[in-house]
């Protein structure tokens, strides 16, 4: 009797765990979610969502892929590397919608713009701004147009002043902090950060631009069709996060969550919470439903490695080596502890060190390492291959070098570096635009140094084998190649630094991840130890591949030694 009850206890427990294994699970879907610059103000409804569980809840995981300015978002939202952007300036969108992008506003999320013109401590007037020059996104960005509705009536106009171009808000606070720029216009909390360090409000965008919209939601048309469903939950998830965030009974908590989020003061994102509260041009909350999302906002947002040479030699120069490498440490820790004593300007040794066990330990150092090395081990191999190739035939054939030699001198004197924006428009966000990016910086040294020593090769040690009888290839393998190593190794050494420059450059233009996005993550965030930690691992790694290429050498041309 008590077998046959236990039995009927173990059916019914073996039945509900095959119920729970075969009944459908729901599938998370991931949306990639564009937004500009470092975390702000305008991002809190993203965070609360994320906080309070209302993406999970809907089955959504976005992935959310910060860019430094709307223009180059809006090109990333056109070549379908995003779903969608949140929190986005509305003057680029639509000159691209004008230009014939695939892509729509769904929705005005911020009504009235929450910028604020910040100048150096010892411009007190708008008069005083003549001649001097003013940080705005860009060329042709919203914030120019709200500079000039705000320089008018204060009776400056254009050519009255000279601006300069950072993308996001945290580029031009930098700008304006380092004396780079006389002033710059910011959006919360940064304005407030910059009062707190003395610099001059002199006014806000909201007194002068009511009737501008200000931020919306943009999305791809292809989401738009083909995942309806999936842009309705985004667009209720936002809607349910906004109207949480208009809600006072939630400041504490909201001032909370945008402190973990953006790591900055809580002092400054409390004024940031309250300014978005109390300054109108924010639609109401009010009438939230499912089958008609909320619109705004701000209205919700009322407003985110040696050579193994000599023996000889090896004490001398690595002891030689590492005392500079230490003495340059302790002056270094010195002077960011005694004539700085700012982590914010100079952060010393002993910190960025901290920085970097902290990451490692959390795990996030790694992430970034194995992202950046996979794009520049993938970059730097395709690139040597080809450029040892190409150096090849156009040693070996004038018509191949003719043919060839435009490209070469024209490619390798273009700036790479500014076509990076492209590579990331042809081929989205991920590893392939910064692999092109690399291609494109080591390719060119290895090409020209692999066809330099391929023609500076002896031509009495090539008639003397000829004069024995040598084959074509025995003199290739036995004087050309052996002549042009040292000048492959010197071109792949060149091409180390050149590499890894083009990964952070092109990780910095746009990224889910690598020591670039690292640089800019903390540069954002005013994180300078992260920041140097960063520049530190790229330092260390640029000398360890230098070193390696070093041994090779040594070990396959020794005669090159001193």
């Amino acid at each position: 009797m008590i077998m046959d009850r236990w039995s009927r206890k173990a059916f019914v427990a073996l039945l509900a765990a095959a119920t729970m294994v075969l009944a459908p699970q729901a599938k998370t879907e991931t949306v990639t979610v564009g937004l500009v610059g470092a975390v702000s103000s305008t991002h809190w409804p993203v965070y609360i969502g994320l906080a309070k569980g209302y993406y999970a809840a809907e089955d959504l995981t976005p992935d959310l892929v910060f860019i430094q300015s709307s223009a180059a978002l809006v090109q990333q939202l056109t070549a379908g590397s995003l779903d969608l952007a949140l929190s986005t300036g509305l003057a680029d969108p639509i000159r691209a919608i004008d230009k014939g992008s695939p892509i729509a506003i769904v929705r005005i999320e911020m009504q009235a713009p929450p910028y604020a013109l910040l100048a150096k401590p010892a411009i007190k007037r708008w008069p005083e701004l003549k001649g001097k020059t003013i940080s705005i996104g860009g060329p042709k960005d919203i914030t120019r147009i709200y500079l000039e509705r705000m320089a008018a009536p204060n009776g400056l106009k254009a050519g009255d002043y000279d601006t300069v171009f950072a993308g996001a808000t945290s580029a031009r606070f930098s700008a304006l902090q380092s004396g780079a720029v006389d002033a710059a216009i910011l959006l919360p909390p940064f304005n407030f950060y910059a009062e707190s360090a003395g610099f001059t409000n002199l006014g806000l965008t909201i007194d002068y631009a009511k009737e501008l919209p200000f931020t919306g939601t943009v999305v791809g048309r292809a989401l738009a069709s083909a995942r309806k469903a999936v842009l309705d939950k985004v667009l209720w998830v936002n809607s349910k996060s906004m109207a949480w965030f208009s809600d006072p009974a939630n400041r504490t908590e909201a001032i909370k969550i945008m402190v973990e989020a953006s790591r900055l003061k809580e002092e400054d994102v409390a004024k940031s919470y309250d300014f978005l509260h109390e300054n109108p041009g924010c639609e109401s909350a009010d009438g939230l439903t499912r089958g008609k999302p909320h619109r705004g906002i701000a209205s919700a947002a009322r407003s985110g490695t040696a050579p193994r040479g000599r023996r000889i030699g090896f004490p001398r120069v690595y002891v030689a080596g590492a005392v500079s490498v230490l003495c340059g440490l302790l002056l270094w820790e010195l002077a960011s502890r005694l004539l700085v004593a700012n982590a914010l300007f100079l952060a010393a040794p002993s910190q960025i060190f901290a920085a970097i066990a902290a990451l490692a330990e959390s795990g996030e150092l790694w992430r970034h390492i194995s992202v950046s090395a996979v794009e520049f081990a993938l970059g730097y191999a395709i690139a040597s291959l080809l450029g040892v190739v190409i150096g090849f035939a156009m040693a070996e054939s004038a018509t191949m070098k003719r043919v060839l030699q435009p490209w070469i001198s024209g490619l390798y004197a273009t700036p790479t570096i500014a076509l990076a924006p492209l590579f990331i428009l042809w081929l989205g966000i991920g590893i392939w635009s910064k692999v092109l990016v690399v291609i494109f910086l080591v390719l060119f040294p290895v090409t020209i140094n692999t066809e330099a020593g391929l023609r500076t090769t002896s031509e009495r040690l090539i008639e003397m084998l000829r004069s024995f009888g040598a084959t074509p290839r025995q003199i290739f393998f036995k004087v050309s190649l052996p002549s042009a190593v040292p000048f492959i190794l010197a071109g792949l050494k060149l091409g180390i630094g050149r590499g890894l420059i083009g990964v952070v450059v092109a990780e910095l233009f746009g990224s889910r991840a690598g020591l670039g996005r690292l640089i800019a993550q903390s540069a954002d965030a005013f994180n300078m130890p992260d920041l140097f930690a960063g520049v530190i691992v790229l330092a260390a790694a640029g000398i360890t591949l230098t070193a390696g290429f070093g041994w090779l050498e040594n070990r396959l041309v020794p005669w090159t030694k001193d």
